[in-house]
């Protein structure tokens, strides 16, 4: 990042921060400010949320939010989930181009960690097969969401597979990484979304109590 476009960055900081009376922030390094700010915005987006429902003339008015929600959250982890392991897989093909034995040994060392210790266990193994095109290249991965979640919880195994080799150290601590900040996103959302139950249920109670005022009154 240039100097310029560091102090961009600053220059936007410091409007967010003072729109929210935190200037005091500032104060702090740029990789921490950034961490508040978000912090800051995932708030404000609860708030925006339990504002709508609040605001909600009834209780089906209310639920719309919610039913249309634990699909969509539960789609982007499976569908994100499928990404992450199809981009690996390529990319463990790609390192060994052009060496048969190689690309042979991944696919064996793939489909052993899949199908022995992910999805099963020795003498009581899966049947998974790694998706392996004529031409070479890896095919669409599909999984039900519980085998995905299965595969990111022992993502590290995959990883050591795909990127062995001292060479690739760095690679796989990226990669690592990345798969550790996904899964942190994922788990805030499925714990705001717990939030976001427990206040429609409040707000049931609510209208219920409002529906049976009205009627004895």
């Amino acid at each position: 990042m240039s100097r310029m476009e560091r102090e961009n960055q600053r220059k936007l900081f410091h409007a967010k921060l003072l729109l929210r009376n935190q200037l005091h922030l500032m104060n702090q390094p740029t990789a921490a400010i950034k961490i508040h700010l978000q912090e800051i915005l995932l708030v404000e987006k609860t708030f925006f949320a339990l504002d709508y429902v609040v605001r909600a003339h009834n209780f089906e008015e209310a639920m719309i939010c919610l039913e249309q929600a634990l699909p969509c959250l539960l789609h982007l982890e499976n569908r994100t989930s499928e990404a992450l392991i199809q981009h690996l897989l390529r990319l463990g093909l790609r390192l060994p181009e052009g060496n048969a034995a190689s690309t042979s040994e991944l696919v064996i060392s793939a489909e052993s960690l899949m199908n022995n210790e992910i999805f099963g266990s020795l003498g009581c193994s899966s049947h998974w097969s790694f998706p392996l095109n004529a031409n070479g290249t890896v095919g669409k991965i599909k999984f039900a969401n519980w085998r995905a979640q299965k595969v990111i919880d022992d993502f590290q195994l995959l990883v050591d597979i795909c990127l062995s080799g001292d060479e690739h150290e760095a690679e796989r601590i990226k990669w690592m990484n990345m798969v550790q900040s996904y899964c942190s996103c994922i788990f805030v959302s499925f714990v705001s979304f717990q939030l976001y139950c427990l206040i429609i249920s409040i707000c049931h109670s609510v209208y219920s109590k409002r529906m049976t005022l009205r009627v004895t009154i």
